[in-house]
């Protein structure tokens, strides 16, 4: 049997374990054994970038079925108090999770959008899937997602909305494309349906775009927004370390080189009408659009590769574990360095061509 299938194979098992589980307690264990047995060996990534997406994209399998479970187990308690969903509704992952990207250890980055109810109706919609929300954060967090700090969380108001209301929210961000407001945006861009038909999600995503098709105002704030990043290099092409802590001597590729990278790749699906919410995909599709050019795409694509086995290796913190972000000085060897290098050196390439895209929209960048 190849390495392959039998990956495939212990995936699957994993699955049906994940699907038979009862208690929302019980589903970490089963994540973090299927973490364990898919693990990817270091050289055979670095050396094999398409090992690191394929490691990836069982990873996020796991992640979603465990979070689509943990919805399940919400609504069943919710049931056996009587309590049923008075409409459709799609529950929906933000971020790194919304992209399909999530590392090893992650938080809750989520939201709910519900049908529209007929009027008369809007505060029973309304409470029930509040009460929802709160119920999943909660099997969530039992499952070990603890709540994202900045509250972009199913059980709070601003994130849990029907679609007239998610509508309405997103016309008045879009009339006054603030930096808040953008960056509220632009976590729509990422959404991604795991529970639910998809159609509400793809509704949110749907206006963005078409919006973004036309608004060069919108485009400008968008690039802004993407533009703001976390420098991980020196004047002189040194790579920056951490200064103090427990990972000090490490690198931070989080914010100063996953984030900017796949932000730039965001920006451009959503200007070129690229439905697509994983960043591999997406450079995909922007390729065969002519939106990037050959030799960029594929170059960004070898580099997001590279990112997404970084962020399998950057070292945990906190209880529950979570990413710091940061790969340790033992792990940085001398490819790792270069693979950062040519990754950051990309990353710039994917910003230019985001602000391309803006200036032959007609947007001004300056403001």
């Amino acid at each position: 049997m190849s390495e392959e299938r039998a990956a495939q194979d212990q995936l699957e098992c994993l699955l049906r374990q994940i699907d038979a589980a009862e208690t929302a307690d019980r589903l970490r264990p089963i994540f973090l054994s299927g973490v364990s047995l898919l693990a990817p060996q270091a050289e055979g990534c670095q050396d094999e970038p398409e090992r690191a997406l394929m490691w990836n994209t069982r990873l996020n399998r796991l992640h979603d079925a465990v979070i689509r479970r943990a919805v399940r187990l919400a609504e069943a308690a919710l049931a056996a108090d009587g309590l049923t969903p008075p409409g459709g509704y799609d529950f929906l992952l933000f971020g790194s999770g919304g992209r399909g990207e999530q590392s090893v250890y992650s938080d809750q980055d989520n939201g709910i959008v519900y049908e529209t109810p007929a009027p008369g109706r809007e505060e029973e919609f309304r409470s029930f899937f509040l009460k929802l929300g709160n119920a999943i954060q909660d099997a969530l967090d039992r499952a070990g997602y603890p709540p994202c700090p900045g509250k972009v969380v199913c059980g709070e108001p601003a994130w849990c909305r029907s679609l007239a209301e998610w509508e309405a929210q997103m016309d008045a961000w879009i009339e006054d494309p603030t930096w808040d407001h953008v960056r509220h945006l632009l976590i729509i861009a990422d959404a991604r349906a795991v529970a639910g038909s998809g159609r509400l999600a793809a509704a949110l995503a749907e206006r963005l775009r078409r919006a973004a098709g036309e608004s060069p105002r919108l485009c400008a704030a968008m690039l802004r927004n993407t533009l703001h990043r976390q420098p991980v290099m020196g004047p002189l092409g040194n790579l920056l370390r951490v200064s103090y802590g427990p990972h000090a001597g490490g690198i931070e590729i989080k914010y100063g080189l996953y984030v900017p990278m796949v932000n730039a790749v965001r920006l451009l699906a959503v200007m070129h009408g690229v439905a697509a919410s994983g960043t591999a995909e997406r450079i995909a599709q922007l390729r065969l659009r002519g939106a990037i050019a050959g030799r960029l795409a594929d170059d960004a694509l070898r580099d997001f590769a590279n990112v997404l086995y970084f962020r399998s290796i950057t070292a945990p913190e906190g209880d529950p574990p979570q990413s710091s972000g940061i790969i340790p000085v033992p792990l940085l060897t001398r490819p790792v360095r270069e693979r950062i290098r040519s990754a950051i050196a990309t990353a710039k390439r994917l910003h230019e061509a985001g602000r391309t895209a803006v200036q032959q929209r007609g947007g001004k960048i300056g403001g």
